[in-house]
């Protein structure tokens, strides 16, 4: 006589990890809940390290202002306005670059997450935890 084998289907649970943070909680939600779920872990590692900073100002735009100020000082060329305008510009270029970061990894995440989601079925969509910027992202 034939066995017949049938897999249980599962509803989709997709965690998202938050700034400054490797998402080792993801692994203890998905321990509590892969008997009941399909587990899915989201992470990305653009906001793992300085992650508020690099939510408001692009890190390495501010190591560009550090250096070229620093360089510029050195050799007694950032005197007068120059003193305030081209520290003032890099700022205003880490804000823009910061606003492209976020704009680009959620459009990554848009992706991603209708990846995912895919093959749902009858199940209907999955369900999404999330935390800090993963929140954000979900939003």
């Amino acid at each position: 006589m034939e066995e017949r084998v049938t897999r249980q289907l599962k509803q989709k649970i997709i965690t998202v990890h938050g700034i400054s943070s490797d998402g080792r909680w993801q692994t203890e939600v998905r321990r509590a809940l892969e008997p009941h779920f399909e587990c899915q872990e989201v992470k990305y590692g653009e906001y793992r390290n300085l992650g508020p900073l690099a939510l408001i100002l692009e890190p390495r735009s501010l190591l560009a202002l550090l250096v070229v100020t620093y360089v510029l000082a050195l050799f007694g060329v950032l005197e007068g306005p120059l003193l305030f305008v081209l520290p003032g510009a890099f700022l205003l270029l880490a804000y823009f670059l910061a606003s492209h970061q976020r704009r680009t990894l959620l459009q990554r995440f848009e992706e991603d997450l209708a990846k995912l989601g895919e093959n749902g079925g009858d199940l209907g969509p999955p369900h999404v935890i999330a935390h800090c910027f993963g929140t954000y992202l979900t939003g």
